[in-house]
């Protein structure tokens, strides 16, 4: 088994066990709708990492290092946790939270006679509510509160008729907030807005011995059923909302094995590893031939060409992408009324499937590349100029020089840059959103799939245009994407050290046949 091998799967086996760590604590923190054991978690590995930062001498890093596992370790801990639950409009409580809800629900008692209010002010006292029932001949006033903030409970005093009371106007009882007030009477009943009158109330549930809740007015009772995370009664009905609950692997699963959502899925990750790859590939060749052209040595103006090179890189991405589609937009875009003035057919870019696809890539590869464009020019100036000169005088051709000598340098050198490009590409969400949004829509497909639609921008739209906004779901297929794009840093991370280690070797023992 070579050092390589043996190296990376220590480091797989490492990562597992610290995922399965960290993914039961994110567990617990979604269920019990806490961050604390998350944030305490965070805060101790920032502790260890400045810490051994510390002992190398490069404290300077701690601020970054804690960044980092609060901006980008914590949500992800999060994520992961979410994907193992239930959680989504529907299911938004915790077990216990849901239960002192519904505990607190009260229902009209229809015995009691309602009791009939209107707003008064007072010149040195403020808004009050003054209730009354003529036929019981009872009369409260509230005490003072502001119809802006947010009443709980107001409470009621008994009052006979006192001067000084201004009545407001009539519209002034139809406010929407009036219906979210209870007032407390003396009696410690509890009045609640119903149909223009406050009634006397009554607990909805009361909780039973066992656990489960009793419906006062039906006397249904409802069990807890952890598997759906729902109080269920014997009839199969349930209360809304739901709680919280573990699922499990069902989300992943789903996500696999459902027809719904796996063949999209299949032809997302498709897309998205087409526009990735067709990128790292388009800026590669550009930013090399480029790099090589403003390094010939006769060329005049290579500031001005160098600036307005990188000038794409330091336009906003919003901007780029509406530049875009007003020059090749039907009808309006002046790109688009040349071709059709030529040809006399304008292109559908934003109608047809292939075009818009053609569209993202151009329209990525046009922001990607000055990054490339920026490191290749650079490396192309620290090349060893004595290899190329002894390749030069032994009668290579230019071709061979750049294939067997420049390429490979360039590309060892340029891969971590490409590796950034690549993931940058795949997670795109931003540059579709603004340039097509997903469009155009596959024919039959439900839920809806664009044809433009990376795996991020599929799962955004997938949460936020579903009315039941499956949070665990969404988590489910970010946490694979998160894992995908993991094992591929950690690959690749360990290859470079293994690489490096090797040369390191090399150049060691060249030093001792020297010495």
């Amino acid at each position: 088994m070579s050092n390589t091998f043996r190296a990376l799967l220590k480091s797989f086996v490492l990562a597992v066990v610290m995922l399965m760590m960290v993914t039961a604590m994110a567990i617990y923190c979604v269920t019990q709708q806490t961050l604390f054991p998350l944030v305490l978690a965070a805060v101790l590995l920032s502790v260890v990492a400045v810490w051994r930062i510390h002992e190398t001498g490069s404290i300077l890093l701690a601020p970054l290092i804690l960044v980092i596992v609060l901006v980008t370790v914590l949500p992800v801990a999060y994520s992961l946790g979410v994907s193992f639950t239930n959680y989504s409009s529907s299911h938004v409580l915790s077990q216990q939270a849901l239960k002192v809800e519904l505990l607190n629900r009260l229902v009209i008692r229809d015995d009691q006679e309602g009791f009939g209010y209107d707003l008064v002010t007072m010149p040195d006292d403020g808004l009050k509510l003054r209730v009354q029932n003529v036929s019981a001949d009872e009369s409260y006033l509230s005490e003072s509160f502001s119809p802006s903030s947010e009443n709980d409970v107001l409470s009621l005093l008994e009052h006979g008729p006192e001067p000084g009371f201004l009545p407001l106007a009539d519209e002034s009882l139809d406010h929407p907030w009036l219906k979210s007030i209870r007032l407390r009477t003396p009696e410690q009943d509890v009045l609640i807005y119903h149909d223009g009158r406050f009634y006397p109330g009554q607990p909805a549930y009361q909780l039973q011995p066992d656990g489960a809740l009793l419906e006062t007015t039906s006397g249904i009772r409802y069990q807890i059923d952890r598997q759906r995370g729902f109080y269920v009664s014997d009839t199969d009905r349930v209360l809304t909302p739901g709680f919280i609950t573990i699922v499990g692997w069902s989300n992943y699963v789903r996500l696999f094995t459902d027809p719904d959502l796996a063949l999209p899925l299949l032809q997302v990750l498709c897309w998205s590893l087409i526009l990735a790859s067709t990128t790292v590939a388009a800026t590669f060749v550009i930013g090399l031939v480029l790099g090589a052209l403003i390094n010939y040595p006769g060329l005049s103006f290579r500031n001005l060409y160098r600036t307005l090179l990188v000038l794409p890189v330091a336009v906003p991405v919003v901007i780029s992408s509406q530049m875009f589609k007003g020059l090749l937009g039907s009808g309006y875009g002046d790109i688009n009324r040349l071709l059709g003035y030529l040809y006399k057919q304008e292109l559908p870019w934003f109608d047809d499937p292939w075009l818009s696809r053609a569209l993202v890539i151009v329209v990525n590869i046009w922001i990607c590349y000055p990054i490339c464009f920026i490191a290749s020019e650079k490396l192309l100036q620290r090349l060893p100029v004595a290899i190329i000169e002894h390749a030069t005088l032994d009668g290579v051709h230019w071709y061979r020089k750049w294939w067997n000598l420049r390429l490979p340098i360039l590309l060892r050198e340029l891969l971590p840059l490409l590796s950034i490009i690549f993931a940058f590409s795949f997670n795109n969400l931003t540059l579709v959103q603004l340039l097509t949004d997903g469009a155009p829509v596959i024919f039959g497909s439900n839920p809806a799939v664009g044809s433009t639609d990376t795996l991020v921008h599929w799962n955004y739209h997938m949460v936020f245009d579903d009315d039941r906004f499956n949070f665990g779901l969404a988590s489910a297929l970010a946490s694979c994407l998160f894992l995908l794009m993991g094992a591929w840093i950690l690959i690749h991370t360990r290859l470079r050290r293994s690489e490096r280690d090797i040369e390191r070797g090399m150049q060691e023992s060249i030093n001792v046949k020297a010495g």
